[in-house]
């Protein structure tokens, strides 16, 4: 029934694309183009290999060629202190559409600052978050710019930070310091924010605007910061500075992070010898609070109810509501949402236990209220809602209707056709940059008409990168396409695995990339390490050579589907298990398992990685789609029973 539905769903994407985008017109690998590939290659080794004249005449004949502007980028990077800015402003002119332009000014200006020709930088400078950039243009301003005082306002802001400033900042920020314009306490506030930040170098370099007897406490605690437990001895706090202070907090506060039960030991030992204030208790009770909340420790509720309300933050208002639901206490669990800041409480998540914890305290008239509001939304709590109230899905998918027009002239842009010659020369990194860079600007109908010719490329997570900053969310084939789904079939079929699930994890892991390499080295469609894959490989007897085969897409699918078969034999057959087991590992779920019987919702809102509790959800709310992607009837109850408590 699946396959003859996807089969179908096939037949009439294709009969979509041929309407959409003719062989005349998207003809993918003409001749010319290959030619012109070759063409590009070969241009590209002579000037890397300094051979002028076959370099200038392969050149050529690639002026109308997609990736022409790389050439010249190349010829630009090799001479960036002598292009003029009449060059520089006609390449950017002409290459807008791409990420290059910008590239190029950057190296452009960082090539003027260096030679200190300012007039030159400023007049090509554009605002930027880039904190080099700002600085250059700061010191800039400050050689040519005769209002002093508003260009040492703007440094204020950058040099209050606890972060390690670019080499770019140090000459303004000196300046800064001899202005005037550094008080006593802005000191004070910027060596705490370093130290806190693990900066000892620049932290101590703050030591030459303190006072003598300050310096030693600078030292002290950095001292702190690597051996917190030097805390509880007196000998270092004999004087009454008040720095003295916020480090015995903050090594109480850090300790408190691993071992909660050892820093309410120590605090109660130190907290009347010295004249701690509300707000020092304050920060020393919710770090053990929130602490223990991770740890699922039954404490948790008792110190995070102490918290005072000026030190209440985001994660403090959460994890009450969390322990609460934990508990399955939901007259408290309430009592907490109600306390909820209104932009808090206003969020999905917050409106779903608000409706949950008045229905388990019999108000089920105003829970029905809320439910049914939530149930409109295509998101994880509106599909929660829609399952407590028995109704469909809000599934909401429509196809956007693009002209025929439009998705020729798109798959026609410069830019475009740049990231595609990118992507089939094996450059994906770039590619994707291009495609990125063209795709932000778009209106949202071009974005429906790009994700339509990368779906004629075969380049599901390009359709899906398009849409990702679309207003308009509603056409699920190209957000969800189903792709790789013979092998998806074929594994889910033989693991007795809902495909839906393989291809929702496909789909949170890589969004369908099958070269995806992930920088703690995990690779292809279903991420998976080279470690984890050999042992399933072992196990399961799939044939796997190197790690090289992982981005191999039906190895991956099967390597990977392979392994969730595994979590969910390991963990009661429960998706919600397994797919948590999937991202944060085996031995971390066994010590989030409940003591009780609980249900699914209630046990993955109080998964304690914020990681990995988004990423079940992002799972459980993608194979609801992709149920109905596949003709079935989206449900999510058969993949949330309730987590059978530990024995």
């Amino acid at each position: 029934m699946i396959i003859k539905h996807v089969f179908w769903r096939w037949i009439t994407l294709c009969l979509l694309f041929s309407w959409a985008l003719p062989n005349n017109a998207l003809a993918a690998g003409t001749a010319s183009l290959e030619a012109q590939r070759r063409q590009f290659l070969s241009a590209e080794t002579a000037f890397s290999n300094g051979q002028k004249t076959a370099y200038q005449n392969l050149k050529q004949g690639l002026t109308n060629y997609p990736l022409y502007p790389y050439l010249l980028y190349a010829e630009y990077e090799s001479r960036f202190f002598k292009i003029s800015y009449a060059e520089l402003q006609s390449f950017i002119d002409t290459y807008a559409d791409s990420p290059l332009a910008e590239q190029l000014r950057t190296r452009w200006l960082q090539a003027q600052a260096r030679q200190e020709n300012w007039p030159e930088f400023l007049k090509a400078y554009q605002p930027t978050e880039d904190l080099s950039m700002k600085c250059y243009y700061l010191w800039g301003s400050l050689q040519t710019n005769t209002d002093r005082n508003a260009i040492l306002k703007q440094i204020t802001p950058l040099w209050m930070s606890g972060k390690q400033p670019p080499k770019s900042c140090e000459a303004v920020f000196n300046v800064w310091e001899k202005s005037g314009m550094m008080a006593r306490p802005m000191v004070w506030q910027r060596t705490k924010m370093l130290i806190q930040e693990g900066n000892e170098t620049l932290a101590r370099k703050m030591t030459k605007y303190l006072r003598q007897s300050e310096i030693a406490l600078v030292e002290l605690w950095l001292m702190i910061r690597n051996n917190p437990t030097l805390v509880t001895q007196r000998k270092y706090f004999t004087n009454k500075h008040p720095a003295n202070l916020e480090m015995i907090v903050d090594g109480v506060s850090l300790i408190a992070k691993t071992k909660p039960e050892a820093a309410i030991k120590l605090w109660q030992k130190i907290a009347y010898q010295y004249p701690f204030e509300e707000r020092h208790w304050g920060l020393v009770v919710r770090a053990i609070g929130l602490a223990f909340a991770f740890q699922r420790n039954p404490e948790a509720e008792k110190w995070l109810s102490k918290v005072p309300s000026v030190h209440a933050n985001q994660a403090v208002h959460e994890w009450r509501i969390r322990v609460s639901l934990g508990k399955e206490d939901w007259a408290k669990a309430l009592h907490w949402i109600k306390a909820l800041p209104e932009d808090l409480a206003k969020s999905e998540e917050w409106q779903y236990w608000h409706a949950r914890a008045l229905e388990m305290t019999n108000q089920r008239e105003s829970a029905q209220t809320i439910l049914h509001k939530l149930a409109k939304t295509r998101t994880y709590y509106g599909f929660l809602a829609s399952h407590q109230l028995a109704r469909p899905y809000p599934l909401l998918n429509q196809k956007i209707p693009v002209e025929r027009s439009l998705i020729q002239a798109m798959a026609h842009r410069s830019a475009v056709q740049r990231a595609r010659e990118l992507y089939l020369i094996g450059r994906q990194n770039k590619a994707k940059n291009e495609w990125l860079h063209i795709t932000k600007k778009m209106t949202d109908k071009e974005k429906h008409a790009a994700a339509h010719v990368a779906m004629h490329w075969e380049l599901a997570n390009w359709a899906i990168l398009a849409l990702s900053k679309a207003n308009n969310k509603d056409n699920l084939a190209l957000r969800f396409p189903l792709v790789y789904t013979n092998h998806i079939l074929e594994q889910a079929s033989h693991h007795k695995i809902d495909p839906a699930l393989i291809l929702a994890i496909t789909r949170q892991e890589s969004a369908f990339v099958p070269h995806a390499k992930s920088p703690a080295g995990a690779m292809g469609l279903m991420q998976l390490v080279p470690s984890t894959a050999h042992m399933v490989a072992r196990r399961k007897h799939i044939p796997f050579a190197t790690s090289e085969d992982l981005l191999k897409p039906y190895t991956n699918i099967q390597l990977g589907s392979g392994y969730f078969k595994m979590m969910l034999d390991q963990h009661q057959n429960n998706a919600v298990l397994a797919a948590a087991a999937y991202n944060a590992g085996p031995g971390r779920i066994q010590k989030w398992m409940p003591s009780f019987d609980m249900a699914a919702d209630l046990w993955i809102e109080t998964i304690p990685y914020k990681e990995t509790r988004e990423y079940v959800k992002n799972v459980l709310t993608y194979t609801a789609i992709y149920q109905e992607m596949l003709g079935k009837r989206p449900q999510l109850g058969r993949h949330m029973p309730y987590i059978q408590r530990k024995y």
